[in-house]
């Protein structure tokens, strides 16, 4: 991803800043891709500061990624948000 990006406003729901970097393949499920973040996801969850694993979500036949998938809790079962789209970025074969 060529820039950073945050989303959501970390007191009336979660915000999540989306680090800049080379995210790589991690999980591939029937609907899409995970691309794991370059480094830990940072943010707030009602101004309780996050450190957390995630990436962006690219769904089958899309050439961008309109979700962000986040890991929390001790399940490791990552969720996904819908941010639109919103994420600069570059993809590379």
């Amino acid at each position: 991803m060529n820039r950073p990006f945050s989303w959501g406003d970390g007191v009336f729901s979660i915000r999540v800043d989306m680090p800049a970097g080379k995210y790589t393949p991690l999980y591939e499920d029937e609907d899409g891709y995970y691309y794991q973040a370059p480094q830990k996801v940072t943010g707030r969850d009602t101004w309780m500061p996050l450190l957390i694993d995630g990436g962006l979500y690219f769904e089958r036949n899309h050439p961008r990624p309109e979700k962000i998938y986040i890991i929390r809790g001790e399940s490791g079962v990552p969720t996904t948000v819908g941010i639109g789209n919103r994420a600069d970025l570059t993809l590379h074969p």
